[in-house]
């Protein structure tokens, strides 16, 4: 085995040609042959007796090609890497160059390497935190949809007005009727116009327009017409926000929560508290992004392939769970497959590149994971989730699930890292909108 050239073609790809002795490949010949001469039927000999000379004439010679490349290859790839001293990051690609049972055989490998990072400041950074305030509005948004959960409905003789519920039949031309129930003011502009001011007992034919920008893209844009008839017109009775209400709502499940004011006090409580984890997700993005964008990541391409084929995958299962096929949503989307493809691409080199960068500040500034750190994040995790521990601890040792959390738990201290390290500063959403 002699490697003849070896060159690194791109950051994280090196490109080897290797040249295999005559005597060897010889060997893989007659090794091929003998091979193959097992399952070939020849006239006048049993399968593996037919003497070389006559299995040659009734074996397809591109066939017995490719098993000696796959006889030859891998023993001289092995080592000529070895050889050499260099790491593979995964499997390589081969060309055959030359081959035949009277001259050296070669070959060209194709080597992914691992990826490489150059980092860029990743410390003192400067953010802004962006804390949304909680307004008087928002918290009415709360209790108003507190308030319409609890509404009761009730038969009225009147035309259907916004917020009615009708129990409608609706058919479609040339098409069997059906029965429904709709809410006046949650559908299509057209159908909903339609149905104000129908009554109990009323049928009628509706037109109906479909604006440019409808969700389903085969009748975008297009008119078409269905008819209705009511058979029922109900309205829905808000309850008055009052403290026997907040009492009814909380029930048992909220302790010191009697009053209106105290329903709003707990509400403004969980939404500030919301908007902070919220501004501190962001805080965390903005970090990360920051970071990648000033550093310099190269991958190999299997490592971008693999990932992307892993996605394609996991899109098709969820679809399948979901009893969806690929056509259909693609159909839905307004997509190809290659969109779909691309889309994906250009968010799995994203992530690797994230990845890699966090990656290498874990190694850079040594932190490290120990095994009290992976016990206290699975009992917070059943804890959580009201899992036994034990229970919990055994299902991740049958499934890997241990290795995921240490590699979270990794993850989470880096960030702590980075946010320890930046420089954080809290701005008012309201007033960094006003700038």
């Amino acid at each position: 085995m002699l490697i003849t050239q070896q060159e690194q073609t791109k950051p994280c790809e090196m490109t080897m040609e290797v040249e295999v002795e005559l005597d060897q490949v010889k060997k893989a010949y007659s090794d091929a042959y003998r091979e193959i001469g097992k399952y070939t039927a020849v006239p006048g000999f049993r399968k593996g007796k037919a003497p070389r000379s006559l299995l040659e004439k009734y074996v397809d010679t591109p066939h017995v090609m490719e098993r000696v490349a796959h006889l030859l290859v891998p023993p001289a790839y092995e080592k000529a890497v070895e050889e050499s001293g260099v790491e593979p990051f995964g499997d390589a690609e081969y060309e055959v160059l030359q081959l035949s049972d009277t001259e050296p055989f070669k070959f060209k490998a194709v080597i992914p390497l691992a990826p490489t990072v150059e980092l860029g400041e990743y410390t003192k950074l400067k953010i802004d935190k962006l804390i949304p305030p909680v307004t008087d509005e928002d918290i009415d948004g709360q209790i108003n949809g507190m308030r319409e959960r609890m509404a009761k409905v009730e038969p009225v003789e009147r035309p259907a007005q916004v917020g009615d519920l009708l129990l409608v039949q609706i058919a479609e031309p040339g098409g069997e009727a059906r029965e429904t129930v709709i809410e006046v003011g949650k559908n299509l502009q057209s159908f909903d116009a339609g149905l104000t001011g129908m009554t109990k007992g009323e049928t009628k034919s509706i037109d109906l327009v479909y604006p440019e920008d409808y969700e389903d893209k085969e009748i975008a844009g297009s008119t078409g017409s269905t008819t209705v008839t009511v058979t029922d017109v109900k309205e829905r009775l808000i309850p008055e926000l009052t403290d026997d209400l907040v009492k009814e709502i909380t029930g048992a499940s909220e302790q010191n929560v009697e009053t209106v004011a105290d329903l709003k006090a707990k509400i403004r409580e969980s939404m500030e508290k919301a908007a902070g984890d919220l501004a501190d997700r962001q805080v965390e993005t903005q970090i990360i992004e920051k970071i990648a964008e000033g550093s310099t990541v190269e991958f190999p391409q299997v490592m971008l392939d693999h990932e992307v084929a892993h996605r394609l995958q996991d899109l098709v299962a969820d679809l399948e769970q979901r009893k969806i096929s690929l056509e259909d949503y693609l159909r839905y989307t307004n997509k190809s497959f290659e969109d779909v493809r691309e889309s994906v691409e250009k968010s799995a080199e994203h992530d690797i590149k994230i990845s890699q960068v966090l990656d290498k500040i874990t190694v850079k500034e040594k932190i490290e994971v120990t095994d009290e750190d992976v016990e206290a994040e699975i009992t917070k995790m059943a804890a959580e989730n009201g899992y036994p521990v034990e229970s919990f601890a055994a299902y991740l040792d049958k499934t890997d699930g241990r290795h995921q959390i240490k590699h979270r738990v990794e993850r989470n201290k880096v960030l702590e890292f980075l946010l320890a390290a930046s420089n954080i500063k809290n701005v008012s959403a309201k007033s960094k909108k006003k700038s």
